[in-house]
């Protein structure tokens, strides 16, 4: 879990932190401190507090944590966000890929009302306009169209006479099914009859309208208007107060700001001069044009491992993703010897709490780049990479679309510009749900028992992407590629 994680969940739940000198101080609404949040905050202390004394104090930063103001889109042609235009473009220039396909899947074995889920997505698909958002263009620019009568895609499938691994294997081919952004619609839900083994399900969005923050906030909601439904009562859930389009516009007025001169300043000094390419060895020529096929090496760290990396990172008082981080470019160093090596790290974009209800693509890419000598040490390496990304979490908001545009790097349509690979450590709540299941392990889903089957998300993406989650206790991973 990043620190942008760490702060987005903490304000999730209503509480503010500060520093005054070298204490972090805590403002929570009664009830909200709980015991895994008090852990949270005790984990990452160190690394929070000197992240909110490097917070810039400007004008320009005291206005934007003002109250942000619901914002009611006028134009006939909406405009998308940055990241949005970005991966309108790469869809445009392959429709047929499915490499931006999100999917969340799994069998629930006492269920069997399939009519129950159909509505249940249907509540799902009204309260979130971006389920029911196409990106229709004109004079080849994309722009936004909400539905006003959204059609849930939502097929029944007869597998009573299936092998799980036959249903799994069809999981997979739906997740790899492309998407029409121009015409929609952008969600698709496929269930699987077993019989006596249950119902299995997958759906499937397209990334444009669905980060992982989105993802889990599908898992979260689902169950509870399952049960609402069930039980006959009005569904709880408040509509959202913030729709994306406030997003986009508070994005273009940010970056039109002084905060975001100092943003771009930041984020041009420190990927000036020539950017290293990613020389990976590799079995078989690089094709002329990156392809977007990929494929995945799951793997898992013992508990014993997973306890020694976490005592580490608390011996050395950085978080367990800045040290995982630090591990991960020694690596990239080994295998191809280059000292200057720049890693994508994608952060939640959603530093403000407004958004954290909104359906949609907020997720930004922060290039971590470290210089790595192979006579330092270790230590000296992981002071260097908390460094990088205690100033990229504060410089955060700059869209990694633009410093694409505007540092014009080499482009070669063999690889992608600036970052090759990319790091994540997953710290969603939910994320034993939300991982790859190769076995029949069942969850707790709400009311409800889950075993996930859930394909492995963004293959191919980039030449490389080490992706990890904490699950019961040990950390879990996938190699990319």
């Amino acid at each position: 879990m990043n620190l942008n994680q760490v702060l987005s969940q903490i304000a999730s739940k209503g509480i503010l932190l500060s520093a005054e000198g070298e204490q972090l101080k805590i403002r929570a609404p009664k009830g909200t401190l709980t015991q895994e949040i008090r852990e949270l905050i005790a984990q990452n202390k160190a690394e929070l507090l000197r992240l909110l004394q490097n917070v810039s104090t400007t004008d320009s930063s005291e206005a934007l944590s003002e109250p942000l103001k619901p914002y009611e889109e006028t134009s006939p042609y909406p405009p998308l966000s940055l990241n949005e235009q970005s991966l309108w473009f790469v869809w445009y220039l392959d429709p047929d890929s499915y490499s931006y396909n999100v999917s969340f899947a799994g069998r629930m074995p006492e269920a069997s009302n399939v009519s129950a889920w159909k509505e249940v997505f249907e509540h799902l698909l009204k309260r979130h306009p971006g389920l029911h958002t196409c990106f229709p263009s004109l004079d080849n620019k994309p722009y936004r169209q909400v539905l006003e009568t959204p059609v849930l895609d939502f097929q029944v499938i007869d597998a009573i006479s299936w092998s799980i691994e036959e249903v799994r294997q069809k999981v997979r081919a739906i997740h790899q099914e492309p998407f029409d952004l121009e015409n929609g619609p952008l969600m698709r839900v496929r269930f699987f009859q077993q019989g006596a083994q249950g119902l299995a399900f997958i759906v499937s969005v397209h990334h444009i309208v669905c980060d992982g923050w989105s993802l889990n906030l599908m898992v979260e909601e689902l169950p509870v208007i399952y049960h609402q439904l069930q039980t006959q009562q009005s569904t709880p859930l408040a509509p959202p107060s913030y729709s994306y389009p406030t997003f986009v516009h508070w994005q273009q007025e940010l970056l039109e700001s002084a905060r975001g001169k100092q943003l771009w300043d930041y984020w041009q000094q420190k990927l000036e001069g020539n950017l290293p390419v990613l020389q990976l060895p590799t079995d078989y020529p690089r094709p002329p044009i990156q392809t977007y096929k990929g494929d995945s090496c799951v793997f898992s760290l013992s508990l014993e491992l997973t306890q020694k990396l976490k005592k580490l990172a608390d011996t050395r008082k950085v978080s367990l993703y800045t040290l995982l981080l630090a591990v991960y470019q020694v690596l990239l160093y080994r295998y191809t010897l280059q000292e200057d090596i720049i890693v994508g790290s994608p952060v939640t974009g959603r530093s403000r709490s407004e958004f954290n209800s909104i359906f949609g693509h907020f997720v930004n890419m922060l290039p971590m780049r470290s210089t790595i000598k192979g006579a330092g040490s270790f230590t000296e390496l992981l002071t260097q990479v908390q460094q990088t990304v205690l100033e990229a979490l504060d410089h955060q908001d700059f869209p990694f679309a633009l410093m694409v545009e505007r540092l014009h790097p080499q482009r070669d349509s063999s690889y992608s510009p600036i970052i090759q690979t990319n790091f994540v450590l997953q710290s969603f709540q939910q994320a034993h749900l939300l991982a790859s299941g190769q076995d029949e392990t069942s969850y707790s889903w709400g009311d409800l028992k889950f075993i996930p089957y859930n394909p492995v998300l963004f293959e191919g993406q980039s030449d490389l992407d080490l992706e990890m989650s904490e699950i019961n206790s040990k950390l879990t991973g996938a190699f990319k590629y």
